[in-house]
């Protein structure tokens, strides 16, 4: 008797796993299209499609946010004129390795002219730096939330205020 209870638990715990990894990689195939709506507005040639993809980012709770939104506004963002995809550059010179943003590839770049940076201009940079700075101030971290006020501080201009 107590056999078969045993073999039903487990039975049971098995199938409550395995809904478990269902939920789980569900969830990550959410984040999947607004990471590829990202990349095709900044890969896009109109200039307001930078603003848009910050405002995409912004109103999301995408757990890489803030790296995405710090490699924007450090201009290590760079779209390949091959394949029009994101890659992440630390030197944009020929030999050096380019990864790709959303995947495990990376190539070496051959020609510089194969890749170019992701411009954002100085209204953008004051978007992100709020986005950024408003993103740490809900934190659960005091540390962090003192650090976004300083952040704030240091960037107080016009459209701060506004």
């Amino acid at each position: 008797m107590t056999s078969r209870i045993v073999r039903k638990l487990r039975i049971m715990g098995l199938i409550t796993l395995l809904l478990l990894s269902a939920v789980q990689t569900a969830a990550a195939f959410d984040e999947e299209p607004l990471l590829l709506e990202f990349e095709a507005l900044l890969v896009s040639s109109d200039r307001n499609d930078t603003r848009r993809a910050i405002e995409l980012l912004a109103a999301s709770e995408h757990p890489e946010q803030l790296t995405l939104l710090s490699l924007l506004l450090e201009g290590n963002l760079y779209r390949n004129r091959d394949d029009d995809r994101l890659y992440q550059l630390e030197q944009h010179e020929e030999g050096q390795p380019a990864e790709r943003l959303l995947g495990d590839e990376s190539r070496i770049i051959e020609s510089r002219r194969d890749f170019r940076r992701v411009t954002v201009n100085n209204a953008q940079r004051s978007q992100i730096r709020q986005v950024m700075a408003l993103t740490g101030l809900s934190s659960d971290q005091s540390a962090k939330r003192l650090t976004a006020v300083k952040q704030l501080m240091r960037d107080f201009d016009a459209d701060t205020l506004a």
